[in-house]
């Protein structure tokens, strides 16, 4: 089993039509990436909506031959799924005829035939605590989702979607864990979403713009779920990363000017467990924005060996377990890059160096728990044109998620 940490979302998203008639959908059975009221509750199927009144059946019958064959189109595709149990038909009818014709007709047209089956079939994988359900759905949204609300509602934090790869998504983790203290690890505007139901303050969503009202939704649906919390607060977070390049030769003695790393310890880290083996992640392997007035790390890979639930204190890794991708500033000297390294234009873009980086890491402290302290002393050089680059620093944060052994 393999561990990894990683500083500082998200899955692929499906095709422009599927997507879009996706979001509809989502609308439609209060998917929006929080427990709905009926699956904070009994989660019963969706009953008699305004579209559906006598006068919207009215309109409908004027609509013409169009749109009765889109809604059947997407009726039958519902009824046609394999297996269906009389529960799942069940819901589905009731979906079906809580639909505007509108609505199913826009759904039939974007090819989207599973909508009502996925609907219901998410419903069915929270209520009952089934991830492996949730993973079943066709689309990739929706297997996200799905998982959220699962995580969420049954207070399962491992069961919350991936984030890119760095680990799961840090706002259903603050949520699932009852832990208002790690909403400080989801990045951005998102962090208000995260707080919002804590505080039980719908108030903090009149700064989001777009996103106000799936906040406030968010207050409502999953603010009851919260209790009881997790009181512990995170460590603190302290500390940079400092570059400086060494040049060979007679100047070897005279270090540049001092560099700016970029790495964000706000957010904290992400520890992978894969085949016994831990590896810590400094930084992500994906990167799509080039700094060019600072050094960027992309990846920064550390193997630790097996972590169990024992913390790590100071031990020191040497340049064989290090894996270290720099992408220098303007101007500055090259990395040493693999024969085979993608490149963008001139530079050497996240890929390890050959013939690799040297020096150390120490592992001062590792808590391998979610939230846990980590402190790291960190003295690496990556070897570039005509000299190295040395990275130094110590290094203070947490962790943000961790894989179950």
């Amino acid at each position: 089993m393999e561990t990894r940490v990683t500083a500082q979302p998200c899955a692929s998203s499906p095709g422009r039509g599927r997507g879009v008639a996706l979001a509809l959908l989502l609308l439609l059975v209060g998917a929006c990436g929080a427990p709905s009221a009926g699956e904070a509750g009994g989660d019963e199927p969706a009953g008699e909506s305004e579209g559906d009144s006598e006068e919207g059946r009215e309109d409908t019958e004027q609509e013409g031959p169009r749109a009765a064959a889109g809604a059947g189109t997407l009726a039958a595709a519902a009824h046609e799924v394999p297996q269906q149990t009389p529960e799942q038909a069940s819901c589905v009818a009731a979906l079906e005829d809580s639909t505007p014709t509108a609505l199913r007709d826009l759904l039939s047209d974007l090819g989207y035939r599973e909508a009502l089956a996925d609907a219901c079939a998410s419903q069915r994988a929270v209520r009952e605590g089934d991830p492996a359900a949730c993973d079943a759905l066709t689309a990739t949204a929706l297997r996200a989702g799905c998982r959220r609300r699962l995580a969420v509602r049954h207070g399962r934090p491992d069961d919350c979607p991936p984030w890119l790869d760095r680990g799961r998504d840090p706002t259903c983790l603050a949520w699932a864990a009852r832990a208002p203290a790690r909403c400080a690890a989801v990045p951005g505007t998102d962090a208000l979403v995260c707080r919002a139901p804590f505080e039980r303050n719908p108030e903090l969503c009149r700064e989001l713009g777009v996103e106000q009202l799936a906040c406030e939704a968010a207050v409502a649906r999953v603010g009851p779920l919260l209790e009881p919390r997790d009181p512990r607060a995170l460590p603190p977070v302290d500390g940079r990363l400092v570059g400086h390049f060494i040049a060979d030769g007679p100047r070897a003695a005279t270090p540049s000017t001092e560099l700016r790393v970029e790495l964000d310890l706000t957010h904290g880290l992400y520890v992978e467990r894969h085949e016994g083996v831990a590896t810590l992640q400094l930084a992500p392997a994906r990167r799509t924005l080039a700094h060019h007035e600072k050094l960027q790390l992309s990846p920064f890979l550390v193997r630790l060996g097996p972590l169990e639930d024992e913390p790590l204190r100071d031990v020191a890794l040497g340049p064989d377990v290090l894996r270290v991708g720099l992408l220098p500033l303007v101007g500055g000297p090259p990395v040493r890059a693999s024969t085979d390294a993608p490149t963008r234009g001139r530079e050497t873009f996240e890929v390890p160096v050959d013939p690799g980086p040297s020096g150390r890491v120490g592992v001062v402290r590792l808590g391998p728990r979610r939230g846990g302290e980590v402190v790291l002393d960190v003295d690496v050089r990556v070897p570039a044109a005509g000299g190295v680059y040395r990275l130094t620093g110590v290094l203070r944060t947490f962790v943000r998620d961790i894989d179950p052994l």
